[in-house]
């Protein structure tokens, strides 16, 4: 049982990532995604594509937070989600956070919410 982030794919301009948590630990603005650790390093990533599978109780939830002085909302999964989602059509969710902006990926989660997040990153 762990709470990882695990590097499928870090190229020059691509980068695949896939986050678990199968624990049902709640985890608040954890870093998952580290731009300057990705190779070659970037300033920020654009996310295309997101496939998707959060169990856990009603109203619970996992949301990726784009990291800034104050954290911005990418999206939230809702418990019971499980689907593909292709942002490619409208050129992809890209940071727009403001003030502070680190280009880094954030995730919130309630307790008992587990979950599999693979996304596929372009870096900018």
């Amino acid at each position: 049982m762990a709470i990882a982030v695990q590097t499928i794919v870090d190229g020059p301009r691509n980068a695949i990532l896939k986050l678990v948590n199968d624990t049902g630990a709640a985890e608040t603005a954890a870093l998952k995604v580290d731009v300057s650790a990705l190779s070659p390093a970037t300033s920020s990533v654009r996310i295309d594509r997101a496939s998707v599978s959060v169990t856990g109780g009603v109203g619970d939830s996992a949301s990726l937070l784009w990291d800034a002085t104050a954290d911005k909302e990418i999206i939230s999964f809702p418990a019971g989600d499980s689907q593909y989602y292709d942002f490619r059509m409208f050129g992809g969710l890209v940071n727009d956070a403001g003030a502070g902006v680190t280009g880094d990926i954030r995730l919130t989660s309630s307790t008992g919410v587990t979950y599999t997040i693979t996304l596929w990153l372009v870096k900018r």
